[in-house]
């Protein structure tokens, strides 16, 4: 269930730690830049590995409409270098909260995923600690970062970057 693995991750961030949220450079401009040249990077990884000239042409197109501004945040959380959300910062490792949150929806890709979060806001009210359209939005480039050395990128690139209207609702 949706609600049980949202608990699980929220636990393992209060034990990992989040980054001081009243701190003045949590939200800079540059940890959420910081962040975006990951995602791009890991997108591109696989991209490269299947060298596919479409995929390149896709990803050029769908990179210079996409306002990566969208998903900037403020949660960010500690973690090891071995996660492949994770990115340096001031030397910490770090990531978004909402890269488990979305990571953890891959499974349920099939669902109507906005439906099932809203009730996961509405019944549970432990898991409001999150934006609620964030996860559902992120699922696909999550799951291409995740799967960027196997042949499943693939599908998940497509889903990418015909989703795109997803991230404009983060406004």
């Amino acid at each position: 269930m949706i609600s049980d693995d949202f608990r699980k991750i929220r636990e393992l961030h209060l034990n990992q730690g989040f980054i001081d949220y009243e701190s003045p450079d949590c939200y800079s401009e540059m940890v959420n830049e910081l962040q975006v040249h990951h995602y791009k990077i890991n997108v591109m990884k696989g991209v490269d590995k299947f060298k596919h000239r479409m995929f390149s042409n896709t990803f050029r197109k769908w990179d210079e409409s996409f306002v990566w501004r969208n998903i900037w945040t403020d949660k960010f959380v500690y973690t090891s270098e071995y996660d492949k959300g994770a990115f340096l910062w001031k030397d910490k490792w770090i990531k978004d909260q909402y890269y488990d949150l979305a990571k953890a929806l891959i499974p349920y890709i099939d669902m109507d995923l906005e439906k099932e979060i809203e009730l996961v806001h509405q019944k549970n009210t432990d898991l409001r600690f999150f934006y609620k359209k964030k996860p559902p939005a992120l699922v696909y480039m999550v799951a291409c970062i995740e799967n960027n050395d196997n042949e499943t990128f693939i599908n998940w690139f497509h889903k990418m970057t015909s989703n795109e209207k997803k991230f404009d609702y983060l406004k």
